[in-house]
């Protein structure tokens, strides 16, 4: 420790640049524990973080934190409630479970094991309470984030953090926030395509007293409460897609003894209930219907994106309910066999009339993920012969290989960078393009031991590559009990950007970078309008946000210079 009792720093040396990286429970290098002055720089309605770090030879009863307001010199002032306070929570440190060997582990995305191995412990959780206690030699991150209204007139803003620990001294710190005179649009007219994939399955389970029985049953009164806050934290941070199923479990695969089963601890339940009597098909709507309209009042979309006319893995399956014995069945096959297209021209027939009925048809999607061209090409058929108006509006995670049938098209980070030409040409036409990660990349990406700079890089990246946004497969896939057992089958994080609250989403490190580098994004679509194309100010911006992509290895001032670089040719 550098000194006895009481000890805070920032963990990167600078204020602005501290929430790009995680700091170690058990720290073996300290910033200077001196410093009393904390700057941040922003445009107007964003949302902007830093962290400062304590930690005592002696146990901390409770750690709290106060903000002042913030006012400028011209009587500018940005009040202390546009400053929240989170605590970062620890979470165990587990490798994958997978059977497979390309899963990325924790060695290759984050180098040393952090902790005291009993067990090794990661920061990630930012948790919502009044204070924390803090045992001694632990360090504690305290995060805060202002959220600069759009009104705040431009100009350098002051204020006051103080630090209370308990009995022992109280720390305060100086603030300056610098506001720029350029403002990043809201989240609803944010150019940046979002679509990271909502479970709604797994909120039932992650919020059950006892995750094992799920006592918050799926689709009761209290399921859709929980449905609602989650809604609505994707929708603050622009998510553009609303996650349907149309069929029971799309996401099964084969474990180790030839068992098909969800990928995920919580699987997918149908949204649409099927129902057969042996000679006609019928569809129960209802809570497809609910979702889609709770999503759309909590501000997601416009696009509705159902999965999925072809299963992840394996066989084709359709589960239904047979009416002449009053049970579920599960049909196997092939895409293209007779079942198979009798069951599916019965869905697309009704599920078109549905949509038209409720004024939904030009924005959903039928939705597939990493499914190969030939497959693709027995859906494209079926749709052409029985649902035409489909066919244009498939949004599809995966290749490149099967671009010309994708409106929405996301192909993995290892094929970036796209040709121009076809990107701009599906531009033209009114397509999306975007980009994925996944388990099996190391950096950059979006794991809970990541280096959170890495998700601030994904949309610089995106602008990089003049793509229109980014594509996760999973925001709260959790296992049933994320902050003991952090991981089901694949890397930690994986499979999560939030973890459950008592009340709805605790936010993570990932999921804030995420959000500020989709503002970024924001501010350099502006600029790009603004030159009518790449100015030489924006292509040093966006070359220096995206080198050194392993951000272990990478200057974390080029965000931050990026950023004024745009900024400043904004303003």
């Amino acid at each position: 420790m550098p000194r006895d009792g009481l000890n805070a720093w920032i963990p990167t040396d600078s204020f602005d640049t501290s929430s790009f990286a995680r700091v170690e429970r058990f720290p073996q290098e300290f910033g200077d524990v001196t410093r009393r002055d904390l700057s941040l720089f922003s445009a107007r309605n964003e949302q902007v973080s830093g962290q400062i770090a304590v930690l005592s030879d002696e146990p901390i009863s409770e750690l709290s934190c106060s903000v002042t307001d913030l006012r400028s010199e011209s009587g500018g002032r940005i009040a202390a409630e546009n400053v929240e306070v989170r605590y970062v929570g620890y979470v165990p440190v587990e490798n994958a479970h997978s059977e497979f060997t390309w899963s990325a582990t924790f060695e290759e995305v984050t180098g040393d094991v952090l902790g005291t191995r009993n067990p090794d412990l990661v920061g990630d959780p930012l948790l919502e309470v009044d204070g924390v206690s803090v045992p001694e030699y632990e360090a504690q991150p305290i995060w805060f984030t202002v959220r600069v209204p759009d009104d705040a007139t431009a100009g350098t803003y002051g204020g006051s953090i103080t630090v209370e620990a308990g009995d022992q001294e109280t720390i305060e710190y100086d603030v300056e926030l610098d506001v720029y005179d350029v403002a990043v649009p809201d989240p609803a007219d944010y150019e940046f395509y979002l679509d990271i994939w909502m479970n709604a399955n797994a909120v039932a389970a992650g919020h059950s007293v006892n995750p094992q029985a799920n006592d918050v049953k799926p689709w009761s009164k209290r399921h859709w409460e929980l449905i609602e806050t989650y809604m609505r934290d994707m929708a603050e941070r622009g998510q553009k897609s609303i996650t349907t199923t149309i069929i029971h479990e799309p996401w099964q695969r084969e474990w180790l003894g030839g068992e098909w089963r969800p990928q995920t601890e919580i699987g997918y339940d149908s949204m649409v209930e099927w129902q057969y009597d042996g000679e006609s098909w019928s569809f129960d709507f209802s809570i497809f219907d609910r979702f889609v309209e709770t999503g759309l009042a909590q501000g997601m979309g416009p696009d509705i994106a159902a999965y999925s006319m072809l299963a992840f893995r394996g066989e084709q399956r359709i589960t239904y309910v047979d009416e002449r014995e009053g049970e579920r069945v599960v049909w196997r096959g092939q895409a293209g066999e007779p079942f198979w297209r009798e069951s599916w021209t019965a869905f697309l027939e009704s599920f078109q009339r549905h949509l038209e009925e409720k004024g939904w048809l030009e924005q959903t999607y039928i939705a597939f993920d990493e499914r190969p061209a030939e497959l693709m090409a027995e859906v494209v058929d079926l749709l052409e012969e029985v649902a035409p108006v489909f066919v244009d509006r498939l949004h599809i995670a995966g290749s490149m290989e099967v671009e010309d049938v994708a409106h929405n098209l996301s192909p993995h980070y290892g094929e970036l960078p796209i040709d121009q030409d076809v990107v701009d040409r599906r531009r033209e036409n009114g397509k999306t393009t975007t980009f994925y990660t996944a388990g099996g990349q190391s950096h950059p990406n979006t794991f809970a031991f990541s280096p959170p700079a890495e998700s601030r890089m994904l949309p610089w990246i995106s602008a990089l590559n003049n793509l229109d946004g980014y594509l996760r497969w999973a925001y709260n896939s959790w296992p049933r009990d994320v902050y003991e057992n952090p991981v089901f089958r694949y890397v930690q994080g994986d499979e999560y950007f939030v973890y459950p609250g008592e009340d709805g989403p605790v936010s993570s490190l990932a999921w804030e970078q995420l959000t500020e580098g989709i503002e970024d994004y924001e501010l350099v679509h502006r600029l790009r309008e603004q030159s009518d194309g790449d100015s030489p100010e924006l292509r040093e911006a966006l070359q220096l946000a995206t080198r050194d992509r392993d951000a272990r290895e990478k200057d974390l001032r080029d965000i931050v210079r990026a950023k004024q670089i745009v900024l400043e040719a904004l303003a």
